[in-house]
This record gives C-alpha cells, structure tokens and sequence, in this order.
C-alpha cells in the first residue's frame, strides 16, 4: 500500500452524534518506511504529538493491521495536516529543540539575574516555552515547522488564556521566530518596560 491509495480513500465515522468525513493521504508505516525510521518510533511520536496537541485527533486516526506474522499491530492513518506536523519534525530533526534551548541561554542572560524564568510551564495538556510568573508573560518560542501549526497554535493559545483568565490573570504573549530572535528579545524589553511601569533597565543588570 502506497500514499496514491491514500489519495481517494475516504473514512466516515460518528463521534459525538456528528458525522465527520477526513481524507487521509498517508499512514504511519508509509511515513516510517520514507524517512528509514522504525515504525514503533513513529507510533510513538504520533503519540507524543497528540499528548501535547489535543485538538490535532482528527488528523491522527488509529486503526490496525494483520502483520505477514498474522499479528494484529496498531497503525495511524494520517490527514495531509498530520502529515506536515509529522514529517516537519523529521525533516527538522533535533534542530527545533536545540534552538530553543539556545534563545532559552540567550534570553536568561538578559532577564535571569532579576526574573525567574520558568520553563515548560504545564498548562492542561500543554506546556509554554517560557513563563515571566511575576509579570504573567508568556514567551513562545517558534521554530520554521511551526507555519504547519498555525490552527494548533491558535488553539492552544485561546486553551492557556482561557485557563488564566478563569483565575484573573490576562498574559501578555510573546511570539518569537526562529532567525528573528534579535527582534524577539528587543519586543521582550518593550513589553517588560510597559509591565513594570518603565523599570525596564532594573531588569537586564
């Protein structure tokens, strides 16, 4: 089986009372077998993905198959979103990680000596990248595969405001891009100095 099979197949199913149609253009041994990776790898990532982004289900939809061995083994079919959010992070590879770590360095040198910074703050099912508690901002830091997240990323931001919210809090949110954090760190200054009422100097001894 091949992604041309994939291309006029068509999956119909009830949830919630509600007939929902996804066209799925691939699967999860399709994808393991394109990038030399092992297929119980990829199951796990898939895992992982839906872990940290809920909403991202329907592009993800687990099913089975009958091995060569007889054996019943699990197996994704996948939405041309799914797809993207998948293979940005093989094509990425260790990138995206190591780059977040680094502007992570980069902006506690900045503000460590005077804010503490909390890192991969857990919100529900989330996680924020950073998080300023004294002054509720909230930085994200996005890397290139996130143009493939637009619709996830709206909606984990209106979840993490509506949590805050419901506790009296209105965040102030950062979004910094990957080959613009220069730009990113002067906009961190800006909102700093709005939020302390202009002490923004106190904060980068």
């Amino acid at each position: 089986m091949n992604e041309n099979y994939y291309k006029i197949s068509l999956l119909s199913e009830t949830e919630g009372g509600q007939m929902i149609k996804e066209i799925f253009v691939t699967d999860s041994k399709i994808i393991a077998e394109k990038f030399g990776k092992r297929h119980s790898d990829v199951l796990r990532d898939i895992a992982g993905i839906l872990k940290r982004n809920p909403e991202l289900v329907n592009d993800f939809h687990k099913s089975f198959y009958m091995s060569i061995q007889n054996r019943k083994l699990p197996i994704y079919k996948i939405t041309t979103m799914g797809k993207k959010r998948l293979t940005s992070r093989y094509e990425y590879g260790q990138r995206s990680p190591r780059l977040e770590r680094s502007f992570g360095d980069w902006m506690g040198k900045f503000f460590g000596n005077s804010y503490f910074i909390e890192k991969q703050k857990k919100i529900g099912s989330y996680r924020l990248d950073f998080f300023f508690p004294e002054i509720n901002l909230i930085v994200e830091y996005d890397e290139k595969e996130h143009v493939y997240k637009t619709e996830a990323d709206r909606s984990r931001q209106s979840y993490i405001s509506k949590y805050f919210h419901k506790r009296g809090i209105a965040p102030t949110w950062i979004r910094v891009k990957e080959d613009k954090e220069i730009e990113g760190i002067k906009e961190i200054l800006l909102a700093i100095n709005t939020l302390t009422n202009g002490n923004v100097l106190t904060y980068i001894s």
